[in-house]
């Protein structure tokens, strides 16, 4: 039987293997913060979208990239 922690290391370990093999489609697409498989940045954009909106901007650039589900949303900040 596994332990919580065993499965919390599983998931953790799914979620990387996930976003390292699986997302990228050999496309050059814009940098952005990691996202979550099958919600993206959902979760992360609780309270005031605009000032994380401002916090990715100056983190990736003005032009970046969010997942909103399985969507890939690039986002323009000017």
């Amino acid at each position: 039987m596994i332990s919580l922690t065993g499965a919390l290391v599983l998931c953790a370990i799914s979620i990387i293997v996930y976003n390292i093999f699986f997302k990228n489609d050999g496309k050059k697409y814009p940098k952005g913060p990691m996202s979550l498989p099958l919600i993206g940045n959902m979760l992360e954009l609780r309270g005031f979208i605009h000032l994380k909106l401002a916090k990715w901007a100056d983190q990736y650039g003005d032009i970046f990239q969010i997942w909103f589900a399985r969507n890939r949303i690039t986002n323009s900040i000017a």
